[in-house]
Parts: C-alpha cells; sequence; structure tokens
C-alpha cells in the first residue's frame, strides 16, 4: 500500500466517512470523545448538551426560527 496521508488527498481520492453508507437521511456526524465517531439523529443528543454557553435544544430553536423567516 502507498504511504499516503489523509491530508494530502484530493478529489476523488477522498471518501465518506466510515459508517456514512449505513447512516439515514438526517442523522449527523457526532464524535464520541474517545476518538470515534457515529452517525446519530438529533433527537438522541441530549438537548442539555451545551456548545459555548449555548444548549442544543436553544440552537435548534434558533435555526428552526430562521428557517421560518426565510420560508425553507
Amino acid at each position: 500500500m502507498a504511504d499516503v496521508t489523509h491530508a494530502s488527498l484530493t478529489g476523488v481520492d477522498l471518501h465518506e466517512c466510515k459508517g456514512a453508507a449505513a447512516a439515514t437521511s438526517g442523522q449527523f456526524l457526532i464524535a464520541t470523545g474517545s476518538g470515534t465517531a457515529t452517525f446519530q439523529t438529533l433527537s438522541s443528543i441530549p438537548a442539555t448538551v451545551t456548545v459555548s454557553g449555548v444548549t442544543l435544544a436553544s440552537l435548534i430553536a434558533r435555526i428552526a426560527a430562521l428557517e421560518s423567516k426565510v420560508g425553507t
């Protein structure tokens, strides 16, 4: 096998994340914190998760409000 690092890959050499083929529409890639990631639905992620002091539930509400303003 050639000695190629992921950082140097471009275009057709890039690939989807492991597990993407089995993920269903609407799932997100979520880091587990142990060096791996899994595809999950938003409903399976605790709403109490915070990023920079903002809860996931609050962020989702903000996004939904913005979407309703632009009509998507």
